[in-house]
């Protein structure tokens, strides 16, 4: 039982931890939380419609329209018409946007390197063998 209590207790760190640096790498980039979510999706996408990033958010696609209209004042996502369906739009990030994102990847890649540094190996070994499965 502790030993599952522990692991427990690790995880929930691993996952404030994971929060806390993405919340800074929005901030350190002028964004919100769900500007920077936005973005992120957009650039894993290669363009997403409004209405997917709302279910994917938890929020409505016009509670997006000022992160959708932030993201275009700063130059890092534009909204354009969707080829397959011209009734609807896409959100597409830009050269800037997608630097931002692959800059945040890397930092958060040697974040939760330092963060899982201190785990015991049989566990460093579990998170890798659920990534990869």
């Amino acid at each position: 039982m502790n030993a599952e209590r522990d692991d427990a207790a690790i995880a929930a760190r691993l996952l404030a931890d994971a929060v806390h640096t993405v919340a800074a790498i929005a901030r350190d980039a002028g964004l919100s939380l769900d500007g920077y979510l936005v973005l992120h999706e957009a650039v894993a996408a290669g363009g997403i419609r409004p209405t997917v990033l709302g279910r994917l958010l938890g929020r409505s696609s016009g509670s997006l329209t000022p992160v959708l209209d932030r993201l275009a004042e700063l130059d890092l996502a534009h909204r354009v018409t969707n080829p397959e369906d011209r009734r609807s739009s896409l959100v597409v990030a830009t050269d800037a946007g997608a630097k931002i994102v692959a800059d945040a990847r890397e930092r958060q890649s040697v974040a939760l390197r330092m963060m899982t540094s201190a785990l015991p190996l049989d566990v460093r070994r579990a998170l890798i063998a659920e990534d990869e499965g």
